[in-house]
């Protein structure tokens, strides 16, 4: 797990969470007011969370 990076690391911990609640990406999404190609690329490690641009 050192070769992830910070964003790669907290998404697989945000997957990890949301598939053991049973949600899909879209549900999810849709419960957070975000879409869901856009949360895709947080899981993802592709992107970073909207708060981290503060």
């Amino acid at each position: 797990m050192q070769d992830e990076t910070f964003a790669t690391q907290i998404g697989s911990a945000i997957r990890s969470r949301r598939t053991e609640l049973g949600l899909s990406q879209e549900r999810f999404a849709d419960g957070i007011a975000m879409h869901r190609a856009y949360y895709s690329s947080i899981e993802r490690g592709r992107r970073t969370s909207p708060s981290q641009r503060w």
